[in-house]
C-alpha cells in the first residue's frame, strides 16, 4: 500500500541581496523614461546628416556687370529704341548731368542719349562711340537755333564776348556732353586753334567724328570750323555748324544759326580728330 503524503507548499522566499539590483534596474529604468517624456532628458539624438560637399568656385569665374537705371526722358527715348536689346545696348553708366549747361546723358554700348530741356530737340540720339556720340547727340539738339541778334548768341553770353561763335559752340557742346577740354575753349578762335595743333590728331582726308575747318577769306587759315556727320561717296561732307548762315540763304549777312548741311571739302585746309576720340 504506497501512502501518498501531501505537504503545502510554501515558496521559499529568494534572500534580499538577490532581487535589489534587479528592482535598481527597473526603477531606474522607469525614472529615465518618464524625464525623457516631460522633455528633462532629451531622447537618444538622430543621426547628425552629412556635410554637404563643398562649393567649388572657380578662379576665371565671370559675373554679369552691374546694372544702370535707365529713367525719365532718356528712358523713354531708350525703351523706344528697343532697350537692350535695341541698337544701343546696354547702359555703360548711371544717367549724369552736367550742372553748367543742365544738360543730362547717358552712354550705352554703342551709342548716347542726351536730354536739354532748352534745345530745340529736347531728347536726342545718336549711334557709335559713346563719347563720340553723347558729342554729335548735343549738337544735333540745337540744329535750327537762331541767335536772338548778330552775336548776340547763348554761346557769345557763355563765353563772354561778341565774336564770331562757331568755335565757342563746339566748346560748349565738348562740355555739354561730358567730352570736358577734347574741343578746346577759349575766348577766340585763333586760340582754339593754336591748342589744337599741339593735341589731338590731324588727317589728311576727312572722316566721321572729326572737325573740318575751312578757308573763307583765302589766306590758307582757318576761319570756321564745323563737326564732320557724314562722309558722302562723292568726297563731299555733311556737317553740323555754329555760326552759318541759313541753309537755304545765298548770303552770309543777317542772323546766324546752327545748321546740319552738305558741303564740299574745296575750301577745307584742316581735319582735326580730339584726342581719345
Amino acid at each position: 500500500m504506497i501512502t501518498l503524503m501531501l505537504t503545502n507548499t510554501v515558496p521559499v522566499a529568494r534572500p534580499a541581496a538577490r532581487r535589489a539590483p534587479r528592482l535598481r534596474r527597473l526603477l531606474a529604468g522607469a525614472a529615465g523614461m518618464a524625464l525623457a517624456l516631460t522633455g528633462a532628458l532629451p531622447l537618444a539624438a538622430a543621426p547628425a546628416p552629412a556635410a554637404a560637399a563643398p562649393q567649388v568656385v572657380h578662379a576665371k569665374a565671370k559675373f554679369a556687370p552691374a546694372s544702370y537705371a535707365v529713367t525719365g526722358p532718356i528712358g523713354k527715348r531708350y525703351r523706344k529704341l528697343g532697350g537692350a536689346n535695341g541698337r544701343l545696348g546696354a547702359p555703360i553708366g548711371p544717367q549724369r548731368c552736367h550742372k553748367p549747361t543742365g544738360v543730362c546723358s547717358q552712354r550705352f554700348k554703342r551709342g548716347a542719349i542726351i536730354h536739354d530741356r532748352d534745345a530745340i530737340k529736347k531728347v536726342v540720339h545718336a549711334f557709335g562711340k559713346p563719347q563720340r556720340a553723347a558729342y554729335l547727340a548735343v549738337a544735333r539738339a540745337y540744329v535750327g537755333y537762331r541767335e536772338p541778334r548778330v552775336r548776340g548768341s547763348k554761346w557769345n553770353e557763355w563765353i563772354g564776348n561778341d565774336r564770331a561763335w562757331c568755335g565757342f559752340f563746339n566748346a560748349w557742346v565738348s562740355r555739354a556732353s561730358l567730352n570736358g577740354n577734347r574741343y578746346p575753349k577759349a575766348d577766340h578762335y585763333t586760340k582754339q586753334i593754336a591748342v589744337m595743333r599741339q593735341r589731338g590728331t590731324m588727317l589728311k582726308k576727312p572722316q566721321r567724328g572729326a572737325f573740318m575747318f575751312i578757308d573763307r577769306v583765302g589766306n590758307g587759315k582757318p576761319a570756321h570750323g564745323g563737326l564732320i556727320v557724314r562722309v558722302k561717296k562723292n568726297g563731299d561732307v555733311v556737317t553740323i555748324d555754329g555760326n552759318a548762315p541759313h541753309p537755304k540763304s545765298n548770303t552770309r549777312k543777317g542772323r546766324r544759326y546752327v545748321v546740319q548741311r552738305s558741303q564740299d571739302t574745296s575750301q577745307a585746309v584742316m581735319y582735326w580728330r580730339p584726342p581719345g576720340w
